[in-house]
């Protein structure tokens, strides 16, 4: 059976940001993974995300770029592209620009008190073809996360906040946890209710499960096998693949001798 455009795009663009892989630094909890954590890139760096998700209706491919303002102040900018295989949106398609900010309200200490980070973002309705969402979306939550075990051998991250569609709010939470295996491979897990990024969540819950190989300080890989638990409808199951990497000093600003980087050495 021939690829479909959008996978063929998407596998690309994977090959092409191996390419271009540069300096980067650690990350912790990122897409593939719904529940968001309690870090921030640090000032000047950079991060990017890029997933592909497959279900039974569509391949969705979410693209993240995440700039850090400020040492506590972080903006991610996406898109989502794919393809839809149910009618009458069948096709290509295109939305976006997600546009999100995460302050960091306090860093998380190994076997101490955990991180806590606001989050807040906004998705338009623009683009085309079956991802677009029909009115404009807003979401906010409490991220937070807790080093259980030395050298980030056990992260557990939480979330909670709401989602508002138009005039709909939604509940959103997730909890989830990133364990040490052996080297730089993780096992990865998590329960979540409404994802904040979908263009029209119903408040469905879902689970996710896999593994993570953090190969150096510069990328990482993921790979997830995810199902419903409720909802109506409750979401279809789906496999997801991701790749991370973290840039340091994207736009060369000065930095001052006493910048601290608010992630910690490890997994995200």
């Amino acid at each position: 059976m021939p690829i479909p455009f959008s996978l063929r795009y998407c596998l690309l663009t994977l090959g092409l940001t191996i390419i271009i892989l540069t300096v980067a630094r650690p990350v912790w909890a990122v897409r593939p993974f719904i529940t968001d954590d309690a870090c921030v890139v640090g000032y000047d760096n950079g991060q990017i995300e890029t997933s592909l998700r497959i279900d039974k209706s569509r391949y969705l491919n979410l693209n993240l770029g995440i700039c850090g303002l400020t040492e506590d102040l972080q903006l991610t900018v996406g898109w989502t592209d794919g393809y839809y295989r149910e009618e009458p949106t069948a096709g290509w398609s295109l939305t976006g620009p997600l546009l999100q900010l995460k302050y960091l309200v306090l860093e998380s200490k190994p076997l101490s008190y955990p991180g806590v980070a606001l989050v807040a973002g906004a998705t338009p309705p623009w683009g085309w073809g079956g991802f677009t969402p029909t009115v404009w979306g807003e979401f906010a939550f409490l991220a937070l996360t807790e080093t259980v075990m030395d050298r980030d051998r056990l992260l557990v991250h939480g979330n909670v906040g709401i989602s508002v569609n138009g005039t709909k709010g939604t509940f959103t939470w997730g909890v989830g946890t990133q364990i040490k295996v052996w080297k730089g491979l993780c096992a990865i897990g998590e329960v979540v209710s409404a994802d904040p990024y979908a263009a029209n969540p119903s408040g469905g819950g879902a689970f996710q499960t896999g593994f993570r190989y953090i190969f150096s300080d510069n990328f990482q890989l993921d790979a997830a096998y995810g199902n419903g638990l409720w909802g109506n409808p409750r979401p279809h199951s789906w496999v997801v693949f991701g790749l991370t990497l973290v840039f340091d000093s994207i736009l060369k600003r000065s930095k001052s001798p006493n910048t601290n980087l608010k992630q910690q050495p490890g997994t995200h």
